[in-house]
């Protein structure tokens, strides 16, 4: 008989807060459009070294949006996915390299003081000023959104911001952010294999990530279906203020 350890408690505990963090993250995904990365990096990096975290949330991110995009696939805005999605694959590239040279203290307060500005933008400026539809906005929008996810695995704020001001159904809104999202993660899951850093231990989490993501998605979409724009845009800045704040002060 096989002697039990406090250190198996220990990593039972650990296993089951990182399934639950999954969870709400799927819920957040799935009900405004993002948050699934930003929950659950936020609670792997207290468990697995910060690379290591950012390798496995994409990974299990990789699947879990996939299933969203096939959901709201025919509400999807080609025209509004396509170019930020391009821009956003050269600059994912950039800032996955840059991540390892970069101080990672003085980025997450960069980031907070961003998503908190960016906020209060798309709360007040952004409502007086039509952010343009073109491929200036597309440019922007695309570029930041890759180079702040290739660097910290949190490319869902500005990418959110721009696709809140551009349409005006929430399908379209929700369907083409996944789509965006999806190309993003397998880009970034195409570099993590080419380097090696899909490990035994990231595809033996995965399953049960899935399926704490699962429990939660299932929430998230009947909230979804129940919510108009309006609504999910007063969600979508609460989360980013709040997300913004933490990791100003205490990440």
């Amino acid at each position: 008989m096989i002697a039990h350890t406090d250190a198996d408690d220990q990593l039972s505990m650990e296993i089951y807060i990182m399934i639950a963090a999954a969870a709400i993250g799927g819920f957040l995904q799935s009900s405004t459009g993002f948050g699934y990365s930003l929950v659950c990096m936020t609670i792997y990096s207290y468990f697995l070294p910060i690379k290591e975290a950012i390798v496995l949330q994409a990974f299990v991110a990789m699947f879990t949006i996939a299933y969203y995009t096939f959901l709201q696939f025919k509400h999807i805005n080609f025209k509004l996915f396509v170019i930020p999605a391009l821009f956003s694959i050269i600059t994912t590239y950039i800032g996955t390299e840059l991540v390892y040279i970069g101080s990672e203290e003085v980025l997450k307060k960069v980031l907070g003081i961003t998503f908190i500005l960016l906020t209060i933008a798309s709360i007040t400026i952004f409502k007086k000023i039509k952010i343009s539809k073109g491929i200036g906005g597309m440019f922007v929008a695309g570029s930041v959104s890759g180079l702040i996810g290739g660097l910290t695995n949190l490319s869902g704020p500005p990418m959110v911001i721009y696709y809140l001001q551009v349409t005006t159904d929430k399908n379209e809104y929700n369907g083409t952010i996944q789509a965006f999202f999806l190309v993003s993660t397998v880009f970034k899951t195409i570099i993590n294999l080419s380097n090696g850093l899909i490990t035994s231990q990231v595809l033996s989490m995965t399953p049960l990530l899935l399926a704490g993501t699962a429990v939660g998605s299932y929430f998230g979409i009947k909230l979804f279906r129940n919510m108009n724009m309006e609504m999910i845009k007063v969600l979508v800045n609460s989360l980013m203020i709040l997300v913004g704040l933490y990791y100003t002060f205490i990440a």
